[in-house]
């Protein structure tokens, strides 16, 4: 049965909302023997068994109803049967399933709408997973998906781009597609995804919605938690007619968890190379989001002091014609109307002296200052901007707040402060060779203001 929301307006278009999602399951093999299974699922070794094969399934089952999307792109299937046994369960009509020959696991897609045509992507050379490109038949839309599980972390990351480059040629023009699935691909500037895809934390080509997250993670190992698994939308489900992205709707499913809010995985002894314990689920959390036919309307544009007057936590805040004025290794400035406010870690990089429309989507106050750590970029508009016309002028100590750039700091070091006859402040840097010695004039141009503790710093470090 399909469930959604279904409602005529007046003038007379069909609003309607379709949810989706991807999760890679973690291995689920059945107690068949096959040839191509890892050693650990071969029945007899480690405890695998009929038993332990149905309690993998049915804890999968389990994620899967709670999820309870309409179309879902799954990863780490053993076989189509698994697929059948899986929509069989799950009462999804409609499902479709790859896997070349010499791989352990393959990709299937589950769900309540038709599927149309449907190819494997072999990737380069053959050795690795295929993509599985599918059509689905939305009350008179057809929309692409591309699911993906790409070489692991361990092997070179040589072997990804040659996989992004398989899939950049195939969905050129295909601006009505998404590319969801396990990509093996961490989140920012240097991923391989943003390499061949272009900036994907921009609205204005293929756009990845982690950036609208304060929490960008899905996959944790032993403590290293990465967004390995993504959904990433193409131009016409962000702006055009019919189904949009629903602003807002993306979301980590992490109700299977441990108590420290880690996926709760299928679990094995001896640090996961003992025998299969019967407990746990996926060392992935799934993701999901709305696709919708109604309107979706960007908040009015609002003044940059509303960031600072705005509760801590998530909000929805569009800010137009922001300059990145200063940019540095964890972070940025963007200012406006002469003053600034501070970006820590957004999971990309901006360059200096772009001028951008953003949306932001979380604060954060940190020993007193105030921080934007997650927002996406709606527009880069064409002319850069001048990084100076928003800082503040020399030794403007007093006006200065945190996220604040001076233009110029001058005068003498005293106990850990610059000192000038305008005011003094306090110096910090990471590096302590960076700074200045007791007694020393010193004069230094662009300066972020920093806070900690309550009280404000000039921050001595390298930026662009």
């Amino acid at each position: 049965m399909i469930r959604l929301f279904l409602v005529w307006c007046v003038c007379g278009v069909l609003l309607f909302g379709v949810s989706l999602g991807t999760y890679n399951v973690e291995n689920l093999f059945d107690a068949t023997h096959q040839g191509s299974e890892y050693e650990e699922y071969i029945p007899g070794k480690f405890g695998w068994d009929e038993a332990m094969a149905k309690k993998k399934f049915d804890n999968t089952l389990s994620v899967i109803r709670a999820l309870d999307v309409d179309i879902l792109a799954l990863q780490e299937v053993e076989n189509e049967a698994l697929m059948h046994a899986l929509a069989h369960a799950l009462s999804y009509p409609y499902s479709v399933f790859t896997k070349p020959s010499h791989s352990a696991t393959g990709v299937g897609v589950l769900s309540r709408y038709p599927l149309g045509q449907s190819r494997a992507l072999p990737l380069e050379g053959g050795r690795w997973r295929e993509m599985l490109w599918v059509e689905v038949y939305i009350n008179g839309e057809v929309l692409e998906l591309v699911n993906v599980h790409w070489p692991s972390l361990r092997n070179p990351k040589e072997e990804r781009l040659k996989a992004a480059n398989v899939l950049k040629a195939f969905v050129q023009g295909r601006e009505n597609s998404i590319l969801l699935g396990d990509f093996n691909d961490p989140l920012g500037p240097e991923s391989v995804l943003s390499q061949t895809l272009g900036r994907l934390e921009v609205r204005e080509g293929w756009f990845d919605p982690w950036f609208t997250q304060k929490e960008r993670w899905s996959h944790d190992f032993f403590g290293n938690k990465q967004a390995l698994d993504r959904i990433i939308l193409g131009q016409g489900l962000l702006r055009g007619e019919g189904l949009v992205l629903e602003r807002g709707s993306f979301e980590v499913f992490s109700r299977f968890s441990t108590k420290h809010g880690s996926p709760l995985r299928w679990e094995r002894r001896n640090k996961g190379k003992g025998v299969h314990v019967g407990k746990g689920y996926s060392d992935h959390f799934p993701l999901k989001l709305t696709l919708t036919t109604a309107p979706q309307l960007a908040p009015k544009p609002a003044e940059s002091e509303a960031l600072f007057n705005a509760k801590e936590g998530n909000v929805s805040l569009l800010l137009t014609g922001m300059t990145v004025m200063y940019v540095h290794d964890e972070g940025m400035v963007l200012g406006k109307d002469g003053r600034g406010i501070y970006v820590y870690k957004p999971g990309f990089v901006l360059e200096l002296g772009e001028v951008v429309d953003v949306w932001v989507h979380a604060l954060k106050t940190f020993q007193g200052m105030r921080e934007i750590v997650a927002l996406h970029v709606e527009k880069i508009l064409p002319q850069k901007g001048d990084i100076y016309a928003h800082m503040l002028p020399k030794n403007a100590f007093e006006k200065a707040r945190a996220g604040d750039v001076l233009r110029e700091v001058e005068g003498v070091v005293k106990q850990g402060r610059l000192v000038s006859k305008e005011g003094s402040m306090r110096i910090y840097a990471k590096h302590k060779e960076r700074l200045p010695k007791e007694g020393e004039h010193v004069r230094l141009e662009r300066v972020r203001v920093g806070m900690y503790g309550g009280q404000k710093e000039l921050m001595l470090e390298e930026r662009k």
